[in-house]
This record gives C-alpha cells, sequence and structure tokens, in this order.
C-alpha cells in the first residue's frame, strides 16, 4: 500500500464522485479507476458502491477512511515536525498494532516518566496491519514496531504474549457465558483476518490438532473491520486479548486451551539505532519477565 493510494482514495471518498476527483487530483479518471481498484485487491474488500461516476463508502470502506485520514493527519504533522527543527537524536518513532495499544500504552506512558529530566519525546503510530508496518519501517519512518511477523533484514527480539479471546456480539447464543470451550467453537462460522497473516497461525495450528478445519465465514482486511462483522449475533472472531466495547461485544476466555501469540520488537539494526531509540527498546525488553 503506497501514499499515493491512500491520498487518491481519501480525496474519492470526501467527493464521491471519480471524474471530479481525477480533476482534483490532476490525474485521468481510468488512472484513479486503476488505483483503486488495485488498493481494493490488496486489502480484499470493496470500498465503493457504484453508481456510474457516483461512489459511496461501503462498511468496509468507511471503516479504512477512518484510518487512512488519521494516517495522512499523522504524515503531515510529522513533516510539520520536521521543518520546525525537532531533533532526530532525542526522538523516537515506535509503531504498534492496535491490538497490542492497551499493552503498550502504558509502558510507554512509564518510560516517559522514567527519563529523569531528558528532552526524549516519543511518537507513536497505531497500524491495522503488518504490512504497513513493516513498510513505515523500511522507509526510516519509524524508529522500532511491534509486530506478529518480523520481515527480512530486521533485529528481532520477542516481547509481548497475547492470549487469543474468542469475541462474540450480544446477540450471540454464547454471550451470556463466562467462558468457552474449544470444541464448542469448532463448529461456529469465524470472522478471520485476511488470510496469510501470521495473527492466523495458532488459530490454524489449534485446529489442525483437533483434527478440523476453521469455518471462515469471511475474511476481513483488518481487526477492526472483523469486528464491525459480529453484529448479526451468529459469527465468532478469534482475537487477542484487548479492550472490547463491552456495549456491542462479548470476550469469552477459552477455558480448555492456552491459545496465544507472540509480538516482537524489531528495527533495522540496532547499530542505527539513536541513543534515545536504544534507550527505549532496552525499557521495553526490561519489561518481558513482568506481568503485562
Amino acid at each position: 500500500m503506497t501514499l499515493r493510494q491512500l491520498e487518491y482514495f481519501v480525496t474519492l471518498a470526501s467527493i464521491q464522485h471519480y471524474t471530479r476527483a481525477a480533476e482534483q487530483l490532476m490525474i485521468s479518471q481510468p488512472s484513479l479507476s486503476n488505483t483503486i481498484a488495485a488498493l481494493e485487491k490488496e486489502l480484499g474488500v470493496t470500498l465503493f458502491d457504484r453508481t456510474g461516476k457516483q461512489v459511496v463508502l461501503t462498511e468496509p470502506g468507511a471503516v479504512f477512511y477512518a484510518g487512512a485520514q488519521q494516517a495522512l493527519e499523522l504524515l503531515e504533522e510529522a513533516r510539520i515536525a520536521v521543518q520546525v527543527g525537532h531533533t532526530d537524536s532525542q526522538r523516537v518513532r515506535i509503531g504498534y498494532l492496535h491490538s497490542c495499544a492497551s499493552q503498550l500504552t502504558p509502558l510507554l506512558r512509564s518510560f516517559s516518566a522514567a527519563q529523569e529530566g531528558r528532552a526524549i519525546q516519543v511518537e507513536t503510530q497505531i497500524f491495522n496491519a503488518d504490512r504497513a508496518l513493516s513498510e513505515a519501517l523500511e522507509l526510516n519512518r519509524l524508529d522500532l514496531a511491534v509486530v506478529l511477523d518480523p520481515g527480512p533484514g530486521t533485529e528481532a527480539e520477542p516481547l509481548l504474549q497475547q492470549k487469543i479471546v474468542a469475541v462474540v456480539g450480544n446477540e450471540h447464543p454464547l454471550a451470556q457465558h463466562e467462558s468457552v470451550t474449544f470444541s464448542q467453537l469448532l463448529a461456529l462460522p469465524l470472522v478471520m483476518v485476511r488470510p496469510g497473516e501470521r495473527f492466523n497461525q495458532p488459530i490454524l495450528d489449534a485446529y489442525r490438532a483437533a483434527g478440523a478445519k476453521p469455518n471462515i465465514a469471511i475474511c476481513a482486511p483488518d481487526f477492526s473491520v472483523a469486528f464491525a462483522y459480529l453484529s448479526d449475533g451468529q459469527r465468532c472472531f478469534l482475537s487477542p486479548e484487548m479492550p472490547v466495547d463491552l456495549a456491542n461485544y462479548q470476550a469469552l476466555p477459552i477455558s480448555d486451551m492456552d491459545l496465544s501469540r507472540t509480538v516482537y520488537l524489531v528495527y533495522r539494526s540496532r547499530a542505527l539505532l539513536t541513543p534515545a531509540a536504544d534507550r527505549l527498546r532496552q525499557f521495553l525488553l526490561a519489561q518481558r519477565a513482568q506481568p503485562l
């Protein structure tokens, strides 16, 4: 996914018309259409409902629009920060998955509070997919990244273990339970994040060990969209344990299986880390032995 794709998508979503959006972007309409088609193929969802040249966002499109807007705003803020002269040596840029926010946010606050007068500025970016995180790290937009699948050319160290729980909508038959067994999940229709994501592997391994295949009803492009598919009260999403809006969902522990995933702290090379970035790296790794 590229910055240009995000800019084109946000412009089209705002104007809701191919011709006028192409005119504003100063590109041809076929070029805009091809860019949006490539983005939809990468995400695995339809972003727009089309009526001629008029378009409206689909439900997944609306979710993606909010994230794309936030990403572009963060990039603009970063550009301004560089231009007004922030010193790189005292700045740390760390990106992490949305599903890790509840564990990492208090750690980052503790790090900032423990600096004893050092003017270290921690800049955070939250992502919905490993791929975007890895790309930002590769392009030197991040110093540190917290990912599921460390890419080639990076140094990686295990950071977190996250339990996987069964999340259902309030209308689901299991919503009144305190917990579930894995055997109860075997026949349920599942929402799963896109095939190939590292998060899926412990789930697939658990089904394989039980001699079963997961009943995948829907593949969502990311976690936020996956939760949206639970509203019908039929499907289940095996999610990392994290804060969930309990007005709409129930997160149920799996009582007879310790299902979890490993999250890694990665960076391109320790030799390339600034002193501030290496200080944060050491602080986070020192917390591994403590309950998170």
